[in-house]
């Protein structure tokens, strides 16, 4: 019988400063051990977009980039939330001033402090959003 297992894993390779002909250090992580969001959610309460989000592995995050964007397909920086470095599960929130005549999309760019990154799925946000 004959059994056959995937395993996935990212890389950094880091160059050495002092010698550019020096075979580079490579450290591996797991894949499957990053970081995950399990809920995202957005609310808007007196004129403000409220995103809350709950992270799996909170220990292995840096920070978390929200990105925002009008078409669900290009998106920039609205703002930085750095982790706390709790182990386990933990939860976070962002705030921003709503624009009343716009919908936003936003995901959660998540940093691991190995420099891996993921994404959250995007989720919209504004004034023709119901609940």
């Amino acid at each position: 019988m004959i059994f056959h297992q995937t395993v996935s894993a990212s890389f950094n390779v880091t160059p050495s400063p002092f010698n550019c002909f020096a075979s580079p250090a490579v450290t591996f992580s797991n894949a499957s051990a990053r970081p995950k969001i399990i809920s995202f959610n957005s609310n808007s309460n007196k004129g403000k977009i409220i995103l809350t989000w709950s992270i799996t592995d909170n220990q292995d995050v840096d920070r978390f980039e929200v990105e925002r964007s009008l078409d669900g397909k290009i998106f920039e920086t609205a703002g930085l939330v750095f982790a706390n470095y709790k182990s386990g599960t933990d939860s976070y929130q962002f705030f921003e001033k709503e624009n009343k005549t716009k919908t936003y999309y936003y995901r959660i760019r998540i940093v691991a402090k190995n420099d891996s990154v993921d994404y959250s799925q995007a989720i919209m946000a504004g004034p023709d959003i119901i609940k």
